[in-house]
């Protein structure tokens, strides 16, 4: 199984500005996913882009990155290695890991 390069970012943090940078597994992965403070993050955040978010970059620089969303939903922003960028909308973070889990396979088409 491939490890993909991850990264927090914390609504505290600035534009570009992200922490816990590590190569990770699929299962380490989601595990980061479903231990970010996500609640915590909620109140009061601006849902954008640079938002709270947890970012995995594959080796082809292609980059899926999880954000908070209105009404207790969440975001899923991909990035190719061509600038492309796509945004789709997921109710829950079990809807995230098939995302996740194509995304390591490099099986994800989300064009």
């Amino acid at each position: 199984m491939p490890q993909f390069v991850s990264k927090l970012q914390h609504n505290t943090y600035e534009k570009g500005e992200f922490s816990d940078k590590q190569p990770r597994n699929l299962d380490e992965t989601i595990d980061l996913i479903k231990n970010f403070p996500w609640d915590i993050e909620r109140p009061l955040t601006d849902i954008q882009l640079t938002g709270p978010s947890v970012t995995i970059q594959d080796n082809e620089l292609n980059y899926l990155k999880l954000g908070l969303y209105f009404g207790g939903k969440f975001c899923v922003y991909y990035l190719d290695k061509d600038n492309h960028l796509y945004e789709y909308h997921v109710p829950d973070l079990d809807s995230v890991s098939k995302l996740i889990a194509d995304f390591f396979a490099s099986n994800l088409d989300l064009k």
